[in-house]
C-alpha cells in the first residue's frame, strides 16, 4: 500500500508517518490521527488554508476542540522534528520491580535485604534485618499501629530506608576515607 501511494503521488511528495500511533502516544486517542495528518500535510505546505482557519474551523465543529487543535499542532510539530516527537510518543519504559515504590513494610524490608544479600552476602543482609526487626518489634510495642503500610510504622520504615542506604553505600565511603586519610596510599607504597 505504502509502494502504491508512492508510485501515485511521487517519492518527493510522499509523506509516510505512522500517525495512529503517534497520535495515540501524544494524545491517548487513535482518532485524533486525522488531525495530526492535517497538522502534518499542513506544515509541509501541503494545505492551501492558513493554520488560522483550520484551528477556526476545528472550534466551530465544536467537537473534542481541545485534543483536535493538540493533534493539529502535534503534527505541525511532527513534520519539523520527526525524531522529537517520535521520542517524546514512545510510551514510557517499564520500571523495573526494584524501584517500584513498595506499598508494604514488608515488600520495603524484603527488596533492602535481597539487595544487601547480593551487594555484600547474606550475613550483612541478617545484620540489616536485625536491626530492622527490633526497631519494629519496639515501635509495635509503643504504638499498636492499624497495619502494615510504611506510612502505618513509620519509624520502622524510616530505619528500614536509611540504614539500608548506610549499608549500601558504606565500602564507597570507606574507599574515599581511606583514600583522603593518606594512611592507604602509604601502606600500598610500603
Amino acid at each position: 500500500m505504502e509502494q502504491t501511494l508512492i508510485d501515485t503521488v511521487g517519492e518527493a511528495q510522499a509523506a509516510l508517518v505512522d500517525a495512529t500511533r503517534l497520535a495515540t502516544g501524544l494524545l491517548g486517542d487513535a482518532i485524533t490521527s486525522n488531525l495530526f495528518m492535517l497538522g502534518y500535510a499542513w506544515q509541509l505546505g501541503m494545505i492551501p488554508l492558513s493554520a488560522r482557519a483550520i484551528e477556526r474551523a476545528i472550534e466551530l465543529n465544536e467537537v473534542s476542540v481541545k485534543s483536535n487543535l493538540a493533534a493539529f499542532l502535534w503534527g505541525r510539530r511532527a513534520a519539523v522534528d520527526l525524531a522529537q516527537v517520535e521520542q517524546l510518543a514512545a510510551p514510557p519504559k517499564a520500571v523495573p520491580p526494584s524501584r517500584l515504590m513498595a506499598s508494604t513494610l514488608d515488600e520495603l524490608i524484603a527488596r533492602r535485604v535481597d539487595f544487601l544479600s547480593d551487594y555484600q552476602n547474606d550475613s550483612w543482609a541478617a545484620r540489616y534485618r536485625g536491626l530492622v526487626d527490633r526497631v519494629r518489634e519496639a515501635e509495635r510495642r509503643l504504638a499498636a499501629p492499624s497495619g502494615d503500610a510504611p506510612e502505618q510504622m513509620p519509624l520502622t520504615a524510616a530505619v528500614a530506608r536509611c540504614f539500608y542506604r548506610l549499608m549500601s553505600y558504606k565500602d564507597e565511603y570507606e574507599v574515599a576515607r581511606l583514600y583522603t586519610s593518606g594512611e592507604f596510599e602509604r601502606a600500598v607504597r610500603e
